[in-house]
């Protein structure tokens, strides 16, 4: 990962060890540190990061992210 995605939707596959993080939870990546650990705010609140090789997850594209905001736009009508 690279700076470029900062500010880019991630969907969160697995994360090693942390049972409470569950299976398709989304967030907003906020930075990459020296280590490559990926900072995200997680929609639930916390700020857990992200380390590469170990936790498994997915950088959405614009067009994912747009369908997901259309179908939550969708699921409160």
């Amino acid at each position: 990962m690279n700076k470029k995605h900062k500010g880019k939707k991630i969907m969160l596959i697995h994360m090693e060890g942390e049972s409470s993080m569950p299976f398709d939870l989304l967030g907003t990546i906020q930075d990459e540190d020296d280590a490559g650990q990926i900072h995200v705010n997680w929609d639930n609140g916390s700020h857990l990061a992200l380390i590469p090789g170990i936790d498994e997850y997915k950088i959405l594209t614009e067009k994912e992210t747009r369908k997901l905001k259309l179908d939550k736009i969708n699921e409160n009508k």
